[in-house]
């Protein structure tokens, strides 16, 4: 094939013979291109008139980024760790680091700075490369940056990435970890619960918060990031055998804050905390609570040691506190169920049984957290579904079919009708369980479905049955309203953005559940700075000290 027809200009680049390409489009520019060979291959540069003496600049090797040094192990000589993010170029904040220090000398706890990478053109510095990949001199000893088991049942993700802005960071790390736990360096606290298998605990990811300062872009993305930053880390504390216990740090402002019942200064210093404000339990659903969630909240002959005990909350808040197995309108059409309800030694099939003990367990164990916490404590009863299934057979049933209930079900009615009474938008009347927590636990508050209870600015009224607009309630839609909220009702725990949503203190699993499960036996706590954390519990045991 004969060579194209070559003209007068001279490649720029290797000087050899070039042809003409037309012209740019829409314009009357010449284009060019190259039709030497150089050892072998085309040099096929492309240039126009604008271009044809300016040479292209030679590729450069892409810049190497510096080596941080790291630990290389996590200590051996302790069994409680502390995790926290460190982004580059970016100050820790002095108070937090100071605060983080004194716990880390107090529980002798092995330390531990997870690298982060953010490249931020309108930050701290304006123009970022490599050479701004540095650490500050705080963080540099206790360096991590290494994927590794904690222990069995967890690990540490230290070289996993994900950019500090990323709305959900834990979203796509389902899997990443198998069949343990993790735990992700990021500077928004999240917790993701994923169901497992019927008898495998339910995997936990959680991120960290961060040490350092708020260092993002103004753009929307660093706006977000900024609004969600969070000071803290996370605490694991590994029992001898195995079990690991692992909780929020959310530091103040100023870089204090409280873990458990120990206020951590930024002085270096620690001193008590004051009482936790509130206690959100896990769904309670008597008679089917587990007495393992029992005696790691309030004791089973002793209160020493329990939550109670050593959180000594000033409220407790009850999600579910009747699971009203009794008359469960899903049982409807199950016979056999109904036969073994009325063969049952546990008078499983008897309302008024179940409605008392309920109530019995808020009287009894509000009276041991009062001798717990040498002071009042005020338990309130949230508007729940499973107390609503109590309402609702109420409504729709027909008594004469239940003689079991007959006499139940009418006194029941009778309280329901008395309360009933006009209001400027139409008619209420009071919830079922509502009328008998009066008569069997009457220091008891017993909150409706529009009776607020904010607790250090945190919304605490609802159970997370019943989102925004009369849709279902989830920790998404709860996360979106604008308010700080504590939410219950799906018994898994998780974080997103400003809501906490507490798991369950019933058995694992209930007769109604099917399929992989991510319920897991957890408290939310309001500590008494108005932070909040989520206290998981296994085997009794809530914590390892």
């Amino acid at each position: 094939m004969p060579r194209p027809r070559s003209c007068k200009i001279p490649c720029p680049d290797c000087g050899g013979p070039v042809r003409s390409a037309g012209v740019r489009r829409g314009t009357k520019i010449k284009r060019y291109v190259c039709l030497d060979d150089v050892e072998g291959q085309e040099c096929g540069r492309r240039f126009t008139d604008n271009t044809k003496k300016t040479k292209r600049k030679a590729a450069s090797k892409a810049p190497v980024p510096p080596v941080t040094p790291t630990k290389e192990c996590l200590s051996t000589n302790t069994d409680v760790y502390i995790f926290t993010w460190a982004q580059n170029a970016t100050p820790v904040h002095p108070g937090f680091w100071r605060a983080l220090t004194a716990l880390q000398n107090h529980r002798n706890a092995d330390l531990n700075v997870i690298q982060g990478r953010y490249r931020n053109p309108t930050g701290i510095k304006a123009e970022q490369t490599f050479s701004d990949l540095w650490w500050c001199k705080e963080v540099k000893p206790y360096m991590w940056n290494k994927r590794e088991n904690i222990c069995a049942s967890i690990q540490i993700l230290g070289s996993t990435k994900v950019r500090p802005t990323a709305v959900n960071p834990l979203v796509g790390l389902e899997t990443i970890t198998g069949k343990q736990s993790g735990i992700l360096g990021h500077p928004k606290l999240s917790m993701k619960v994923i169901p497992t298998p019927e008898g495998m605990p339910p995997k936990q990811l959680l991120t960290t918060g961060a040490c350092t300062v708020a260092n993002y872009s103004d753009s929307k993305a660093g706006e977000k990031g900024e609004h969600h930053h969070t000071l803290g880390a996370t605490i694991v504390e590994v029992a001898p055998d195995g079990t690991f216990f692992m909780r929020q740090i959310n530091a103040m402002q100023d870089g204090s804050f409280i873990d458990k019942a120990t206020q951590y200064n930024t002085d270096y210093t620690h001193q008590p905390a004051g009482r936790a404000l509130a206690l959100s339990l896990g769904d309670w659903h008597s008679p089917f609570t587990d007495p393992q969630v029992i005696e790691a909240t309030f004791g089973i002959e002793d209160y020493k040691g329990t939550i109670v005990d050593v959180l000594k909350p000033e409220k407790i808040l009850w999600g579910d506190l009747v699971d009203f197995y009794s008359r469960n309108h899903h049982h409807k059409l199950e016979p056999f169920i109904a036969l073994g309800k009325a063969e049952s030694a546990n008078n499983w099939g008897d309302m008024r049984s179940e409605v008392e003990q309920a109530c019995y367990d808020v009287k009894h164990f509000t009276e041991v957290a009062e001798k717990a916490a040498g002071g009042p404590v005020i338990s309130y009863i949230k508007c729940s579904n499973h107390d609503d299934a109590f309402s609702k057979y109420i409504r729709e049933s027909n008594w004469k079919a239940d003689p079991q209930n007959a006499t139940f079900y009418l006194e029941t009615a009778l309280r329901m009708a008395q309360g009933t009474h006009s209001t400027r938008i139409g008619v209420e009347y009071p919830g079922a369980l509502a009328v008998w927590a009066r008569e069997f636990c009457p220091d008891a508050v017993m909150l409706t479905r529009r009776t607020s209870l904010r607790i250090a600015s945190i919304e605490c009224m609802y159970h997370g049955d019943q989102g925004p607009n009369g849709a279902r309630g989830n920790i998404q839609a709860f996360s979106k309203i604008g308010v700080k909220v504590v939410i219950e009702h799906s018994h898994t725990p998780g974080i997103t953005n400003g809501a906490y949503q507490s798991g369950t203190s019933s058995y694992i699993p209930l007769d109604y559940a099917r399929g992989p499960s991510s319920w897991l036996h957890s408290h939310t706590v309001i500590y008494a700075n108005g932070k909040r954390a989520i206290y998981t519990m296994s085997g009794g045991r809530w914590h390892n000290e």
